[in-house]
């Protein structure tokens, strides 16, 4: 009777823990669909305007007819995403613009585009780019932007990433009856996605399977329990595709295996390791709260190891080191166990092949699987979850591109992994940055309730930590519900504004974060490009070049955009020539740092005064009476948010710039308010409200909570807006790369965890300086109230990696890329204005860059120039060019005139 009923237990266990079998598993495979030179195909490509398109000696050149030319070549491909290399040679300064055009998007437009530099030295170079096309690919052409100018055109390269046309869609258990025995077997449901029949064989069947197009069939395949593991796998072989493996792996905690324990503290913490290493698991008490399982395996089959050896330098005292060794034909194993960590060293013994072969199975592990209900999770630069959320969510990415749960080891900027619950909470480190990680939650590999993380390589070197939390939260740790906040759940994850947040639950990743930094510490910056002066003229000469209209006081935000005396830019050439220019009349604007300084400069601090005052009466009619701004979601079919933190962050910086340089005690009250509504922030998320869904993690709101809180700070030294803005700088660490293995990478920052508009390309791995140097700016101001951090270090690495990222010459030498993609190192999209850089090289090197701020218990001046009390002048005004007039404010109200000749006393 008991064994009947344990056999019931075990079934109803596994059903209780499928609970995602509807997400189907897919395997991706990279194919070259074709290489040509453009000789031979050159009668498909036709010139349209200012063209003209001929052959000279096997090379299809373009020339320039009146007007930037435009090739074009009409095809009929299957979608998918596309990589091409193009070989071409110029030597013209100019950049090409790729775009395209499907069956769903008939008409050429920017979000199928993709713009790169081309190198103008007469020498054959290679460009490679990507296209992302969802249905059929239609036609594909290429704009050179130069009005004068021959580029020839050698070969091309193509390759297609495409799912594997046979798709997993369930996986689910069942109870086979056959000759009256009752065998539990996993059902694998496999369908075929493609318009063709796919053939294919597994390893159960003598005889080929044949599925046609949409159809689908189901597969048993037994369930054999090794102790407490039961490792299920199916192989799927097909001709005209690559083969593939679909492993599950079972944990059984009614399976029976002969423990190696070891206590970690206390009399309720046990680490048990299984003598064959098939696996591992941490009890709190009689609970199982995490498991690692399996250890390490090879394509869904484990090791046979065998426990070669154990050193414990001390059974008594869990805090000491035990090591334990195993060994098997194919691999051996290490764990060194310190008290509440593992290391984790795993090395592959099969002989490595004389060429890589991508397809050659690899070790995995340590499979580490946290049970519980998520709390926080963290992949820096894939994955950033609060309570409620999914990886690979559907809400920041569309279906079929959400799958990320095996990223290019490329995009993660820190090797780190946290997995929270209200169990346990585990963090994997690594060193290897090629090691390939693995992150699901829930369990999409196993397809199992538990949250799983692993890595896969040859060699792995790895240590797990794990913490505990309180078993009862104190009250203390739990906040109050945000008055007016609506408590809803959106489709797939839940709304960040819950009735409250346990302290353990909102301090996981940040401890793992801070811990990382703490241990390890912020790399050295990469070199800067340039010296100081040369950087500065560099930019210079960028506004005194692309940017500037034959006027002299009109300028653009960005190349080809319309040109404007803009406020920002006209500011930032006032500090770097030392002379403002003078135009008519100002726009506001210009940069994403703002910069008023040439207000003061040219007599009109009354004009500014009225118009900031203008617009923050504007800010304040869309103010919700507990402090958030509201702003419907863009994305209605996957979220019904009507508020963001970054939205709101970004909205109350604007309103605190102008108390900081007032002093308006009403207005502060109001922001004030805004902070103890933006302290319920856990994730920074919904800075890009206008093309992205809330939803999604980003930078740029960890920047602006940054630099809010700093300055909240200054204007009220309350120790809680410090530890906020130090939070949030935390919590903006993830978007930074902090390793490198190409030249410009180091310290680039990723926007968001995302696509715009859901749809590729993707933000990870594509670096934002505009972003990074946001961040940097609000770090830089944090660094003068907490030492805690060497956040100077850090906005110097995020400067550095930003004027790298400069176009270095050609015509639009200086200006900043909208986009750097890392990967191939190539500057996309907009060609910016530098200002912001300026901004951020002066601040970070201590100089002013905007206005200065000098306050006190009675009065509070701003001023275009460096400002300072002493014992003998009392106020005054420094570094002033002899004989300039400026402007002073005085307590937000009074405008003072001052003509510079050095210091300049003020009272």
């Amino acid at each position: 009777m008991i064994n009947v009923m344990r056999k019931h237990f075990s079934f109803i266990f596994l059903f209780l823990f499928f609970v995602v079998p509807a997400v189907a598993q897919e395997t991706a495979f990279e194919r070259k669909v074709l290489k040509k030179n453009f000789a031979e195909d050159a009668q498909r490509w036709k010139a349209e305007q200012n063209s003209r398109l001929f052959l000279k000696d096997d090379i299809l050149c373009v020339e320039a007819d009146g007007g930037q030319p435009i090739i074009s070549c009409s095809t009929d491909e299957v979608g998918g995403l596309f990589r091409i290399i193009l070989r071409l040679r110029t030597t013209f300064a100019s950049s090409c613009q790729v775009l395209w055009t499907t069956k769903g998007s008939p008409r050429r437009d920017e979000e199928n585009s993709v713009s790169f530099a081309l190198k103008a030295n007469g020498q054959w170079n290679d460009y490679e780019f990507e296209l992302s096309v969802p249905d059929i690919l239609t036609s594909i052409a290429f704009r050179f932007t130069s009005a004068d100018g021959v580029w020839e055109l050698r070969s091309y390269e193509v390759f297609r990433t495409r799912s594997h046309p046979l798709t997993i869609k369930k996986v689910v258990p069942v109870l086979h009856s056959e000759g009256g025995v009752n065998e539990e077997r996993l059902r694998y449901t496999v369908a075929n996605t493609s318009p063709i029949a796919v053939s294919f064989r597994i390893p159960t069947r003598e005889a080929p399977l044949s599925l046609d197009p949409g159809k689908s069939i189901d597969l048993l395949v037994p369930i054999r329990p090794e102790g407490n593991l039961a490792a299920v796998n199916l192989w799927i072989e097909s001709e005209n595709f690559p083969s593939f493996a679909s492993p599950v792996f079972l944990y059984r905690p009614e399976g029976r295996t002969d423990w190696i324990r070891v206590p970690l503290g206390g009399d309720d913490r046990t680490l048990e390791i299984a003598p064959d290493a098939r696996l591992a698991r941490i009890r709190r008490g009689e609970e199982v709260v995490a498991i690692l399982a399996p250890l390490v395996h090879r394509n869904g089959t484990i090791p046979t190891f065998q426990r070669k050896s154990v050193r414990e330098d001390a059974k008594e005292n869990a805090k000491e080191d035990k090591i334990f060794e195993f060994d098997a034909p194919d691999a051996r194993l290490r764990l060194d166990v310190r008290g509440e960590s593992i290391r984790f060293l795993s090395t592959d013994k099969l002989p490595k092949p004389e060429q890589d072969d991508p397809e050659r199975p690899r070790l995995e592990g340590p499979v580490v699987r946290v049970f519980g209900t998520l709390t926080g999770g963290l992949l820096p630069g894939v994955e950033f979850l609060g309570p409620g959320d999914e990886s690979s969510s559907t809400v920041d990415i569309e279906e079929p591109y959400q799958d990320r749960s095996q990223p290019n080891p490329s995009w993660l900027t820190m090797p780190l992994a946290v997995l929270a619950t209200e169990k346990i909470s585990c963090v994997l480190t690594w060193s290897d940055p090629t090691l390939q990680p693995t992150f699901s939650t829930p369990n999409l590999k196993d397809r199992t309730s538990d949250h799983r993380m692993s890595l896969i390589g040859e060699t792995i070197d790895a240590t797990l930590q794990w913490s505990f939390p309180p078993e009862t939260p104190p009250e203390t740790s739990k906040k109050e519900t945000v008055q007016g906040a609506p408590e809803y759940r959106l489709n797939n994850f839940r709304n960040p504004h819950r009735s409250h947040i346990s302290q353990t639950d909102e301090t996981a990743v940040l401890r793992a974060l801070r811990d990382f930094v703490r241990s390890r510490g912020l790399p050295e910056p990469p070199p800067a490009p340039r010296s100081s002066a040369d950087q500065l003229k560099f930019c210079l000469d960028a506004l005194r070049g692309p940017l500037q209209a034959s006027d002299g006081v009109s300028w653009s935000v960005a190349v080809d955009m319309p040109l404007k005396p803009f406020a920002d830019i006209l500011s930032t050439l006032a500090r770097l020539t030392g002379s403002p220019p003078k135009p008519l009349f100002l726009v506001s604007g210009g940069s994403d740092i703002a910069n008023d300084a040439v207000y003061f400069l040219t007599g009109r601090g009354e004009e500014w005064k009225e118009g900031r005052e203008k617009a923050i009466r504007g800010l304040l009619t869309t103010r919700s009476p507990d402090g958030s701004f509201l702003y419907r979601s863009r994305f209605p079919e996957v979220e019904t948010a009507s508020t963001s933190f970054g939205l709101t962050a970004i909205r109350t910086l604007e309103i605190m710039e102008f108390v900081r340089l007032t002093g308006d005690k009403e207005l502060f009250a109001l922001v004030e308010q805004s902070l103890e509504y933006l302290r319920y922030c856990d994730i920074p998320r919904g800075g890009f409200y206008r093309d992205t869904p809330m939803h999604t993690p980003d930078l740029l709101t960890a920047a602006t909570l940054t630099w809010l809180f700093s300055w909240a700070y200054e204007q009220n030294d309350k120790p809680e807006y410090l530890e906020a803005a130090k939070r949030f700088a935390v919590l903006g660490l993830p978007f930074v790369y902090q390793w490198t293995d190409r030249p410009i990478m180091l310290y680039a920052t990723v926007p968001k965890f995302g696509a715009t508009r859901r749809r590729p390309p993707y933000s990870f791995s594509h670096a934002d300086p505009r972003t990074g140097i946001l961040y940097a700016y609000a770090v830089n101001i944090l660094s003068r109230h907490d030492k805690s951090t060497d956040w100077k270090r850090l906005a110097t690495g995020i400067l550095q990696a930003s004027e790298a990222m400069q176009y270095p010459d050609g015509p639009d030498a200086g200006c900043v890329p909208e986009m750097f993609v890392i990967r191939n190192q190539e500057r996309r999209f907009g060609k910016l204005n530098p200002a912001a850089i300026v901004s951020l090289r002066l601040a970070v090197e201590g100089k002013l860059d905007s206005l200065a701020v000098l306050s006190d218990r009675t009065d509070r001046f701003v001023s275009p120039y460096p400002i300072r009390r002493t014992a003998t002048n009392g106020v005054e005004a420094f570094d002033v060019p002899s004989g300039r007039p400026f402007q002073i404010l005085r307590n937000g109200i009074q405008i003072l005139e001052a003509v510079g000749n050095g210091p300049v006393r003020i009272d």
